[in-house]
């Protein structure tokens, strides 16, 4: 009886093997929370942004939801997906300059390009005109391949003008939501000397309809909208098709010059209020504005700033919907450069940590380089400000040329790919370097 109970208590002592096992146990659980706790942090946390592609342009890039369409040559274009792989691209006629003073450089028009283009709303069609002496070649293409052309006049020269030959020729092109190509043409010869617009809408190589205007218009890229400035006063209109003309109806007037038209034909202030063809559909209550947006897109989130609360929020012109956006980044400045998403579900932040980051709200989320006379943060948001990539830049850009506040951004829907791209003006001609920048 005595060695039975011996032999228990023996078994049961602190030192037994059951204790040893119960140790080992709770140290492996130990263990592999720390192990998970590890593994996430490391799944979770911000991928690098590495250089993918670089080009030069002629061009600024027009972007699509599948990719941008960049100018390498003067007599090339070529779309690109958001990787920056080229998918197709096509020739132009060489532009011919004959009759035309091209000394002065007026950036991103027909007169010192040569050749401008349009990519449709789809990105299935290219359209392009290219300056023919006193005539302007319009080619429609379809994945690089050629559909139909026509040859058209330019605008009528500008009467009064005291300096006959030095105008300068401004054309654009426009494709409307049947895929039909409406082409902008004006003379320009200053200020003093206002001359008329003149209008094309084509389809299928033929002219179904035209339109004069006074004064120089802007046109909504995806909506039959069109905005007249001439003296301090902007006046609204729409367009449609009758008889073979383009019948433009005004809708309302204002003593203002700080109306941006937006691609769907909205057009908004700087102090954040929006208008339709009706007049004043938002007046913004609170000090939301700032904005900086290139209305890329007719559905377009655009970032706002609120001087009050030194808060960012994202807001839809198109369907007034806002959210805010939680971002590590509270700095005060609406100089520093951000993009979103066409769907507004990623935002591209760069921002100026010199010389005082907010290093408590950076800690243990971005890796901190050794700091200079400047530095640049990147970051890829989502809408909750999880970020899911970033990259820190030393002396200027990413590119190592100038500081980042001349560079513009585009971000791709999904998130992965960032274009940083900065025009330079030269004497006759604009160049603009272009980035891709990518993260897994």
């Amino acid at each position: 009886m005595s060695e039975d109970n011996g032999k228990a208590q023996t078994g049961n002592t602190p030192g037994g093997k059951p204790s040893r096992v119960r140790r080992w146990r709770i140290l492996l659980l130990v263990l592999a929370v720390i192990a998970a706790w590890w593994g996430y942090k490391w799944l979770t946390r911000p991928h690098p942004i590495t250089l993918r592609k670089e080009y030069q342009s002629f061009a600024v890039p027009q972007f699509g939801k599948s990719g941008f369409l960049i100018q390498p040559r003067p007599d090339e274009f070529a779309f690109c997906a958001w990787d920056g792989r080229k998918q197709w691209k096509v020739t132009t006629p060489t532009a011919d300059w004959t009759g035309w003073n091209n000394d002065d450089f007026i950036p991103d028009t027909v007169h010192n390009m040569g050749t401008v283009a349009a990519l449709s709303p789809d990105e299935q069609l290219l359209a392009t005109a290219t300056l023919q002496g006193y005539t302007l070649h319009v080619i429609c293409w379809r994945g690089g391949s050629k559909q139909w052309a026509i040859t058209l006049p330019v605008a009528s020269r500008v009467p009064h003008n005291p300096f006959p030959g030095n105008e300068r020729l401004l054309a654009k092109l426009y494709f409307t939501r049947q895929n039909q190509v409406l082409m902008k043409s004006h003379l320009y010869a200053g200020l003093r000397n206002p001359s008329q617009t003149e209008l094309f809408l084509l389809n299928g190589g033929k002219v179904i309809a035209t339109a004069t205007h006074p004064t120089a218009v802007a046109i909504a890229k995806e909506a039959p909208v069109i905005l007249e400035t001439s003296g301090g006063v902007q006046a609204y209109y729409t367009w449609s098709v009758k008889n073979r003309k383009i019948v433009l109806q005004k809708r309302w007037e204002h003593e203002t010059s700080n109306l941006w038209l937006l691609p769907n034909g909205r057009v908004m202030t700087y102090e954040g209020d929006v208008y339709d063809h009706t007049g004043q559909i938002y007046q913004e209550p609170e000090n939301w504005y700032r904005c900086r947006a290139d209305y890329r897109y007719p559905d377009e989130w655009i970032v706002q700033q609120n001087d009050d609360t030194v808060a960012y929020r994202l807001f839809s012109p198109a369907t007034l919907r806002s959210f805010p956006v939680r971002s590590p980044i509270v700095r005060n400045s609406d100089l520093f450069p951000y993009a979103v998403s066409s769907n507004g579900k990623y935002i591209l932040l760069v921002n100026d940590l010199s010389p005082k980051p907010p290093l408590s709200l950076l800690t243990d989320r971005v890796p901190m380089l050794e700091r200079t006379s400047f530095q640049w943060l990147y970051t890829i948001n989502n809408r909750e400000g999880k970020i899911l990539a970033s990259t820190m830049s030393t002396g200027g850009t990413l590119l190592d040329e100038e500081i980042n506040l001349s560079s513009d951004y585009a971000v791709s829907p999904d998130g992965h790919y960032i274009l940083q791209y900065r025009k330079r003006d030269s004497h006759k001609h604009m160049r603009v370097h272009i980035a891709v920048l990518g993260w897994e």
